[in-house]
């Protein structure tokens, strides 16, 4: 699907970037226990740095600053005592998730030969993945960090790095 959707032209590769984003900051939200309205601000705001970043780099650009500008006005509309709380991971989430996401975006229009840079990036995050799982399975081992992940080991960590590397 990455494949087709960087070979099909910016604007199904802004829609599967918009997908992706979506889910991302759902998911985030619910580890983080945002209130449903900065859910739904937040989740609209990553899509917005989608279509920012697929439309023009400077609207890009100027997202960052706008968006922590508006935000700030919800915890004083709502006057939660957790408001700042929830701006501050609605914040970290865009950045980490909407903006980063984002530069996928510039990259495949803004810089030469983006589109294979792309798929490059994708090959290789494939086969990290791939070679983690196979030869955590394989050969197991003592556990990463079993709190938080209780099935990731340091062989797959090896693994990880081979496959990046392939």
């Amino acid at each position: 699907t990455f494949g087709i959707a960087v070979l099909s032209g910016q604007v199904m590769f802004a829609i599967l970037l918009g997908v992706i984003t979506v889910q991302a900051l759902r998911e985030y939200s619910g580890l983080v226990n945002l209130p449903p309205t900065y859910r739904r601000v937040l989740i609209v705001s990553g899509v917005v740095a989608i279509i920012g970043a697929a439309s023009s780099i400077n609207i890009f650009l100027m997202l960052p600053a706008l968006l922590l500008l508006l935000g700030s006005l919800q915890p004083l509309m709502s006057r939660s005592p957790n408001g700042v709380r929830h701006l501050a991971f609605a914040a970290l989430g865009w950045a980490y998730i909407g903006w980063f996401l984002g530069h996928l975006a510039l990259i495949q229009s803004d810089i030469a030969g983006g589109p294979g840079l792309l798929l490059a990036l994708g090959l290789t995050v494939g086969l990290s993945d791939v070679g983690a799982f196979t030869i955590g399975s394989i050969v197991g081992g003592p556990r990463l960090a079993p709190r938080l992940s209780p099935n990731k080991t340091w062989a797959g960590v090896a693994g990880n790095f081979i496959g990046a590397y392939a």
